[in-house]
Parts: C-alpha cells; structure tokens; sequence
C-alpha cells in the first residue's frame, strides 16, 4: 500500500501518548522488532513508519524496514496503524530513527585494576542523552554528564567512574558500551576499547614493614634486619626480554648493609613456599625456596643462587653506598632455554640501577619451568628505608654482552667478574 492511499483513508490523528507499540524508536537501518502492548483484539494488522510498511510476524510483532537506502534519515516520523476493520490510526512523529553510534573516545584508554578511574567517554550522535555506560558488562557511575560535544546536541561527553577489577592477575582490554534513552548504542571497536592494566605493587609483606593503601610503596619504620621481606602482589608477566620489575628508592637511612632484590618461584601446591597474600614470616628473604636474590652488601654484594651463595665483584656494584633517594633499581629475571639449538641460553638474574646495568649472574638450582609463576621478591634491609613500584614492564637497552661467569664463591676464591 502505498503513502498517498494511507493519507487518504485515515480516519483520525492521535498523540504517541496513546500508542501501545514499543520500542519506538530504532536504527535507521531497520531491522527493530516492535511489539503490541495493548490488548490482543485491538491489534493492529499493519504499522507503517513514514509510508513504509513493517514487516508482520506472528504475536503481533512486526519489524521495521531499512530506510537508510530510501532516502531516509535520523529523526521523527510518522507512524500508523491499520486495523483489521481497515480503520488507519495516525501518530504524529511517534517513532524516532537513528544513526547507530559509534565510540569515538576514551581518556585515558587505560586505567589500573587495583583503583576506581575517571573515564571520559565520547561517543557519536545517539539522538538521545547517555544513560548508562558498561565497561566490560559493569554498569559505571557517572561523574560528570555534558550533552554537545563540539556544538552538536546529539553527541555526548560523559565522564564515568570506572570500577577496579582487584581480581584480574594480567592485563586485560574490555569492551565498553554507551547506551542512550532512546535504545541506541555505542560499542567500542578494537582502537576504542579499555585495557585494564595490573599495576606493580606489594601483596605479603613481613611484620615490620609498612604498606601503602595503594599497595605501590613499603615503609620500613624501626631499623630491624630481619622480617622485613616484600613479595610482588601479582606474578610478573613475561615482556620481550623476560620478567622486569623496577622499584624506586624512596627514603633512606645510615647502614653498612644495603637491601636485596630478586625472584622467586610462587608454588601454589607447595607449603613451604610463600603466598602472596597475607604477613609473611620468614627472617630474610634468603629463607624462601627457590629464590635469587642480589644486594645485602655486607663487605660487598652477594648473589644468593637457590640456596648458594656467591660474591659479587665491588668493581661492579656496591648497593650499600651507591643508593639514594631516586635511585632506581631494575630486576630482570631471563629464563633459560630448553632448546637444543640454544645450550648456551641458561637462566640469569639482571640488576640495572638507574637504568644501566651492573651484574648479569648466571642461574642455577631448581630454575623456573615454563608455566611456572615468578614473582618479585624486596628484602627492605640497610640503607633503603622505604621503596616504591615503579610502573614500567619492560627493561633498559642492555648492551651487547658476552656469556656471563659465575661470580666467585663465598667460601673464597678471586672475585672473577659477572659479566665483561
């Protein structure tokens, strides 16, 4: 049937108000399903939107055609009903078409899984205000809610709190979607979606140390030398060179000892090994199982290699008189390689301090295995009284190096150095 045999058999105009069709409003691409809310015998037989017919299905549903190609664009038209006794009911600018929206920004695209973050959303033109944002499925709270971006009434700038994600162990990118009041959409594409990053911070920390709300820093208060071990709250994640923390000194004190920094191998089935969660108990960090640590600095530097323990040259690093407030400390954990066309790749323990690298020692003992969680391990002794995260994942340049040796014994022997 076409418009102008519509308009000339009508018997009467209505306001929306009394329409029982819902939703009315849809894309203008078509293909929304409307559904007759009012009693069964007074349905409709046919609904037409600007001249258009619906496509009729059964329960007294109908779907709305695609107008984008005939010419149509976003806003209000028409809608009518015909009835079974072919009586046509009017309703004035009763169905609103719409362009479907498209995100066109967050700031910042990122955001920490451990802290609630505002988020400033933009999103296209929706022809109806925002009224609700998910992130990732979870409904977010509105800070700040300004209708006309850019001079234009339809777009719209919110800025939402987005919830932490405590539970998350790696990082993440979510989905996010801008829903308006009138139905329309926005959902973000792969250059507009929301990755969740896991901040470096502390989880289990021995009694005499004091962590931050935001888990970020440790405080070590009284000049104890024993229980005062920091472990990384999540694994760490593996990046191009290997496993990297970095931790910046934030307070120090006068000592003649300097603390230590390393890995250790989190064994979930194990007893022995430390959780990351909760006050951890042992003396010194040398305690934990499966553990290499660098640092300590009681007349010079030591590498404690899964139990063993070796000197490390003082022409290379001597932490107890070189930290200070500032300085960065960097850890790179390098697995070994199973391969046969490598046999020369074991596993290492980098130390890099203010972004140069000063030791490169060779692992041994019960070495990490593929799956295996690494997490990082801060023994707070000595000079450093207090250090924080720092939030990098990858490490400085390194420098060409030849195979790293061994550092010498503790027992004895010359100091032959870790690495040219």
């Amino acid at each position: 049937m076409t418009s102008s045999l519509i308009s000339q058999s009508q018997s009467q105009s209505l306001r929306p108000t009394f329409l029982k069709l819902a939703p009315l409003s849809g894309s203008i691409d078509g293909g929304v399903e409307l559904h007759w809310t009012g009693e069964p015998e007074d349905a409709p037989v046919e609904v037409f939107l600007d001249g258009r017919p619906c496509a009729a299905l059964s329960g007294h549903r109908f779907v709305t055609p695609l107008s984008r190609r005939r010419g149509g664009s976003a806003g209000k038209v028409d809608l009518i009903l015909e009835m079974w006794d072919g009586r046509k009911e009017r309703f004035l600018e009763a169905f609103e078409y719409w362009e479907p929206g498209r995100l066109l920004g967050l700031h910042p695209a990122s955001c920490s899984s451990l802290a609630s973050t505002a988020v400033a959303v933009v999103s296209s033109r929706l022809g109806g205000h925002i009224s609700s944002v998910r992130v990732g499925g979870r409904l977010c709270d509105f800070e700040v809610k300004k209708e006309g971006v850019d001079g234009d009434e339809n777009d719209a700038r919110v800025l939402v709190n987005v919830p932490s994600h405590p539970d998350l162990g790696c990082d993440e990118i979510v989905d996010i979607e801008v829903i308006s009041s009138n139905g329309n959409r926005a959902r973000s594409t792969p250059e507009t979606m929301l990755k969740y990053f896991v901040p470096r911070s502390f989880g289990s920390v021995g009694p005499q140390l004091v962590l931050s709300d935001d888990c970020e820093t440790v405080s070590r208060p009284s000049q104890a030398t024993n229980r005062v071990v920091a472990l990384g709250r999540h694994p760490l994640q593996r990046g191009s060179e290997g496993y990297y923390y970095e931790v910046r000194i934030e307070a120090t004190c006068k000592s003649i000892r300097a603390p230590a920094f390393g890995v250790c191998v989190q064994e979930r089935d194990s007893g022995e090994a430390p959780t990351t969660e909760g006050p951890l108990k042992h003396l010194e960090a040398r305690d934990i199982p499966r553990c290499w640590l660098a640092g300590y600095d009681r007349g010079g530097a030591l590498f404690l290699n899964d139990g063993a323990e070796s000197k490390i040259p003082s022409s290379h690093w001597r932490p107890a008189g070189s930290l200070k407030v500032g300085t960065t400390i960097g850890v790179l954990w390098i697995p070994g390689s199973a391969s046969p066309s490598e046999p020369e790749a074991q596993a290492a323990l980098i130390i890099f301090q203010d972004g140069e690298e000063r030791v490169c020692l060779p692992a041994n003992g019960r070495v990490p295995r593929d799956g295996e969680s690494i997490v990082a391990v801060l023994d707070l002794q000595g000079s450093a009284s207090s250090v924080s995260m720092v939030q990098v994942k990858e490490p400085p340049q390194r420098q060409p190096q030849p195979q790293p040796r061994c550092c010498s014994s503790r027992s004895g022997g010359d100091e032959s150095s870790a690495h040219e």
